[in-house]
């Protein structure tokens, strides 16, 4: 008997967005930003940064075994939620690449 590559109980949630025409223009001004070529007078500076949410497992959670993915159980303790922000600027591109 062979076994359905489908899992219709795994399933991925997400918020599907709706895009404006001003959110659009918006999008394609940083990514012509982003295609500029590099110009040492005008540095450019990314900055980015993301939430994590640090939790603790109440439960122990059942490891995997054959033909069985791990479980584990969706109740959860808060620790801690921490913002980090990076920074960076591109480093000026490579005259000679390496060959």
């Amino acid at each position: 008997m062979m076994r359905s590559v489908l899992k219709p109980w795994l399933k991925q949630q997400w918020r599907i967005p709706t895009v404006s025409s001003e959110f659009l223009a918006a999008m394609e001004e940083v990514l012509d930003l982003y295609a500029t070529a590099y110009d040492p007078k005008r540095s450019k500076v990314n900055f980015d940064e993301s939430n994590k949410q640090l939790i603790k497992e109440i439960r122990r959670s059942l490891p995997e075994r054959p033909g069985r993915l791990a479980r584990f159980d969706y109740e959860h303790e808060r620790n801690f939620c921490n913002t980090t922000e990076l920074s960076n600027l591109p480093v000026k591109p490579l005259l000679f690449p390496p060959t």
